[in-house]
């Protein structure tokens, strides 16, 4: 038996913990409903992630913080955050966010009864996931939320 001591993170490794913990915080806010807590620590990790220059976090936080406005049906917010989402998606080529983003504003604006738009979103996350053998996983969830919706 070895006595080995807990591992250190480093400054660096502790601000990426943390800017992840703050996003998964986030995250568990708006799957019970308490948005403002939810952008509260979506924010909370953008600051970190962008004062570290981590652009493939800041892209999932701001595809977040897209998500939570246009579930709260404030749509300018929502388009706002999608803009700052895909300019680094787009940069980078992130194929598995960018389906991502898709398919929840999909599922999000058939939830709202606009079915028209949340299909077209839905049907553009499949063909992006079905385009990367990478991405199979997110097929099978969005071919479940257009077969829901139609």
């Amino acid at each position: 038996m070895t006595n080995s001591l807990p591992v250190r993170l480093t400054e660096d490794g502790m601000q990426r913990f943390l800017s992840r913990l703050y996003n998964n915080i986030g995250l568990a806010y708006a799957n019970v409903g308490k948005f403002q807590l939810a952008r509260s620590y979506y924010l909370r990790s953008l600051g970190i992630k962008r004062v570290r220059g981590d652009l493939v976090g800041m892209a999932k936080t701001a595809g977040n913080l897209c998500c939570l406005s246009y579930g709260k049906k404030q749509y300018k917010a929502a388009h706002y955050w999608k803009r700052k989402a895909f300019e680094i998606v787009d940069r980078y080529d992130l194929a598995s966010d960018r389906a991502y983003i898709f398919r929840r504003l999909g599922e999000m604006s058939c939830e709202q009864g606009r079915r028209k738009s949340g299909l077209k979103y839905l049907r553009t996350a499949l063909g992006l996931y079905s385009s990367n053998p990478d991405l199979k996983f997110g097929v099978e969830l969005t071919k479940k939320s257009i077969l829901r919706y139609q």
